[in-house]
């Protein structure tokens, strides 16, 4: 029998956990990215399913690691089931509510050995999409990368474009579009920006009348 290990990540690196009720509402303890360690392997999906030697893929050290029990799988059939998925989990086919990473996580687990990942990990896209500002961010979200397309790091998109829009309004400094030479890369970045723009906007909004927010100067 083999082990099974459940790897979580949190993709916001604890900002989720200290700023989620102010922002949204809702605490919100991480943006988690799921993994499963088996036959000595860290299995994900991302852009394709991948695999690593455990804790070196590119999310870092897991925050906590789950015992998902054994399995008497035979690794043979194990990675036949793997081939088989590869058309099933593809980059084009990620969707945040249906088809991503803790989905995968999940239904690997329950081929092993019949376990669930905790609903908490794989409940967490609707529980933010449920919120006010959950509600707003959907529409640009899938309005930039597609209803059926919404990629694995749309969550941190969002983020590096609100932190750019904030370090716009305060230094003035902003990306210079114009140098890029292709017409539709420099439209797609420009729509990334404008996201930034309105979340960095919202949130202002949203933190003036939160409790948890004071105003300093």
């Amino acid at each position: 029998m083999t082990s099974i290990k459940l790897y979580v990540y949190d993709l916001s690196l604890g900002m989720a956990r200290n700023l989620s009720m102010g922002l949204t509402g809702n605490q919100i303890d991480g943006i988690w990215h799921t993994s499963v360690v088996v036959y000595d392997l860290e299995w994900y999906f991302g852009q394709g399913i991948f695999f690593d030697p455990p804790g070196t893929t590119i999310y870092g050290s897991p925050v906590k690691i789950i015992d998902m029990g054994k399995t008497e799988v035979p690794k043979e059939i194990f990675l036949e089931h793997i081939e088989g998925l590869r058309e099933i989990y593809t980059a084009d086919k990620y969707h945040l509510l249906d088809n991503n990473c803790n989905t995968f996580s999940n239904g690997l687990c329950e081929f092993l050995n019949g376990s669930k990942i905790p609903d908490n990990i794989i409940n967490l896209p609707a529980e933010f999409l449920s919120t006010p500002m959950g509600r707003q961010i959907r529409p640009f979200i899938e309005s930039f990368f597609g209803p059926r397309k919404i990629v694995h790091f749309a969550a941190d998109a969002v983020l590096v474009s609100a932190v750019l829009a904030g370090i716009k309004r305060s230094t003035g400094l902003s990306v210079a579009t114009n140098n890029i030479e292709n017409q539709e890369i420099r439209k797609a970045v420009d729509k990334f920006l404008n996201v930034g723009e309105w979340v960095f906007d919202q949130s202002i909004l949203i933190m003036n009348t939160s409790a948890y927010f004071e105003r300093k100067r």
